[in-house]
């Protein structure tokens, strides 16, 4: 019988729905091809290293997850070092295989470029952030490994902590300095973390399932990947996910829930108030050299000094008009001080002075990691919010550092300290002034009685709180720096406790750049601003005659203007990316010298001081922008030659990077 034309139709549908599975079928199974092939190409190359042994395991949790994003590389390199890396590329199939592909080809040739791991993760997230899709990132682990120093640096990146097991006694260590995701966010921050090696150490990497996968022990679903979007890494739901999935994720869970609870902290994301930053907190940004401005600069031979002659003042742009004035801020009263409790470390007391100075530091040896240093708020009926935690061996690292330091000092000199407070911590406080009365850092109580008499710590809340109430610009509202308003009052209060007289703000020229400033912050902090809140950047140059100058190789001075006028926001401050030393000369006659050792807050606070010191030296201890090498040879080096006599900290992030303190112990030069 023949068909009609309702069931030819019907037939013709059927017979294209088929060929259409058909087709997706072939493409699927191309596509499974291609991604088996990347992987073939991607996964168990462990080359050979003298010195290591390696060997990989790949088993996927489920036959959907065969082909992913996982990998892993160890690569032989010169000078007896090798680079280990594992990794993990969010979802499946091709894309997260040719995803996979490319970073580890991209990770392979920075190795190669001598780059720290920290380093190589930042230039991977802005290459993946450039090409890959929102929703694709990826967590990884990168290890340098130095055999001749029996060291490694790492940076695990949103990536399950490894552990270290030891052959000399057994124990398990995690290796727990830890950094988020990749290709997430630009200007995310990633940090290096260290530790020895000794024979027949074992380092354990592992990735572990996105996906919810049953636990046998626990009778239940262990925690997947959480959704990673905007709505929910501001509502805060991102970051106390990923702790959960941390914690439920690492090797051979089933076999080491009985120790769980013990290795619970050390397995989170990120210790303290700020689990996930989406912002570059500071962040090592590796920038281009500054080009001077047009005109261009004037170089003085390395072999022939600057004269000391008199130099014009440079033109400034048009000035902002000044604040009103605003009282003074009152002096906090004197606290009795706490004294560490650490014994495994050499203090000498120093007679009459309350204090415990810490001396002879080993890293190493200082075992006591949990303890910390909390910043509070606290509201008018007790009780307390506590915002941000510093660790205290941090802290002692650092204390350690300064009496270092104050160790250059010639007979006479002296050495300055402030903690700059952070400015996500700030704008907390300044916008519930009606709920809070005070903001609390225990940081300065626990550093103060570890450093050398000839140190003298200031508390900037202290100095600058006065002026918040004020409703005064002292702290940008999107940025963690503060403005150079705030700057100019924390160098207000350090002279005058000198003894000296501050020149009046109205005696600086200060001038704001066009347009509006949105800072590193925005995302962290939008909302707690009100609606339409703005930042703007001021620039600060002292009236007095000066000349500002890069210096290279300790004697090679090349004149630039004060700010770098090529750049906008915070970055034109005192050319904040300028490498390694700045130095602003004076004439003013004073007969001394002064050394500022700071992070990018210290930028804001150098041009006040020129008006004190007929030269102020500048340095940045951070491993993007200074090295013994590039600088042409160390701290003491560099105070001996110019005759330094005091030195100023001005920081907020010595007690949270690494990056900073391992810079400051090779730079020092005191040979310890």
């Amino acid at each position: 019988e023949p068909l009609d034309d309702l069931e030819l139709k019907f037939l013709e549908r059927v017979a294209t729905d088929a060929s259409g599975l058909a087709h997706g079928d072939e493409v699927r199974r191309q596509d499974k091809h291609i991604a088996q092939a990347l992987q073939t190409g991607m996964r168990n190359e462990l080359q050979r290293v003298p010195g290591i042994s390696a060997d990989g395991i790949y088993s996927s949790a489920t036959q959907a997850a065969v082909i992913g994003g996982d990998f892993y590389d160890l690569i032989r390199l010169p000078n007896d070092r090798a680079c280990v890396i594992m990794g993990d590329v969010s979802g499946k199939g091709v894309e997260a295989a040719s995803v996979s592909a490319a970073v580890k080809t991209a990770l392979g040739a920075y190795s190669w470029q001598g780059l720290a791991p920290a380093h190589m993760v930042r230039l991977l997230n802005e290459f993946l952030l450039g090409f890959s899709r929102l929703e694709t990132f990826a967590t990884l682990f990168v290890g340098m490994v130095d055999l001749r120093g029996g060291r490694l640096t790492y940076c695990s990146a949103g990536h399950p902590p490894a552990f270290l097991v030891r052959a000399s006694t057994g124990a398990i260590e995690a290796l727990d300095v830890q950094s988020g995701v990749v290709g997430a966010f630009h200007e995310m921050t990633y940090r290096n973390g260290r530790v020895s090696l000794g024979a027949g150490d074992v380092l354990l990497l592992y990735t572990a399932p996105r996906e919810a996968t049953p636990s046998q022990t626990e009778n239940r679903m262990l925690e997947p990947f959480p959704q990673l979007d905007a709505e929910h890494v501001l509502s805060g739901e991102f970051s106390s996910a990923f702790e959960r999935y941390l914690s439920d994720r690492f090797f051979q869970r089933d076999r080491w829930i009985a120790l769980s609870k013990a290795l619970q902290e050390r397995l989170s994301l990120l210790s303290g108030a700020d689990r996930v930053k989406l912002a570059a907190m500071d962040a090592a940004i590796d920038e281009p050299e500054p080009a001077p401005a047009t005109p261009g600069p004037t170089a003085a031979p390395a072999s022939t000094p600057v004269p000391a002659t008199p130099a014009p003042t440079p033109t400034a742009t048009p000035e902002a008009t000044d604040p009103p004035a605003t009282p003074e801020p009152t002096p906090a009263p004197a606290e009795e001080q706490p004294r560490s409790s650490l014994t495994l470390l050499s203090h000498t007391p120093t007679p009459g002075s309350g204090r415990t100075p810490l001396h002879d530091y080993d890293v190493t040896k200082d075992t006591e990691r949990q303890d910390a240093a909390a910043v509070k708020l606290v509201a008018a009926d007790g009780s307390e919010k506590e915002i941000a935690q510093y660790k205290k061996w941090y802290i002692r690292h650092s204390a350690s550092q300064f009496n270092r330091l104050a160790a250059l000092l010639p007979e006479g000199g002296h050495m300055y300290v402030a903690m700059a407070q952070r400015g996500e911590h700030v704008i907390q406080y300044s916008m519930a002034l009606d709920k809070y009365t005070a903001y609390v850092s225990e940081v300065e109580d626990y550093l103060e009685p570890l450093l050398d008499e000839r140190i003298t710590v200031f508390r900037t809340m202290d100095i600058l709180e006065p002026h918040i109430r004020a409703g005064e610009y002292v702290y940008y509202m999107t940025d963690h720096h503060w403005t150079v308003r705030g700057a100019y009052y924390v160098h207000k209060a350090m002279v005058e406790a000198q003894g000296l007289q501050a020149v009046p703000l109205e005696d600086f020229k200060i001038a704001r750049q066009p347009g509006y400033y949105l800072g590193q912050n925005y995302s962290i902090v939008a909302g707690l601003l009100p609606k339409g809140a703005k930042d703007y950047v001021e620039l600060v140059e002292p009236r007095i005659p000066y000349t500002f100058y890069r210096v290279k190789n300790i004697t090679e001075l090349t004149e630039y203007p004060l700010n770098d006028p090529n750049s906008s926001g915070y970055q034109a401050i005192l050319w904040l990316n300028m490498r390694p030393w700045k130095m602003i000369r004076s004439y003013e006659n004073t007969g001394r010298k002064m050394l500022l050792v700071c992070d990018s807050q210290g930028m804001a606070f150098a041009p006040y001081m020129a008006c004190y010191y007929d030269e102020v030296h500048v340095v940045r201890p951070h491993e993007t922008y200074y090295s013994v090498e590039q600088a042409g040879g160390t701290i003491k080096a560099y105070m001996d030659h110019y005759g330094i006599d005091d030195i100023y900290v001005i920081q907020s992030n010595f007690f949270t990077f690494d990056l900073y303190r391992d810079t400051l112990d090779r730079s020092i030069g005191d040979g310890r």
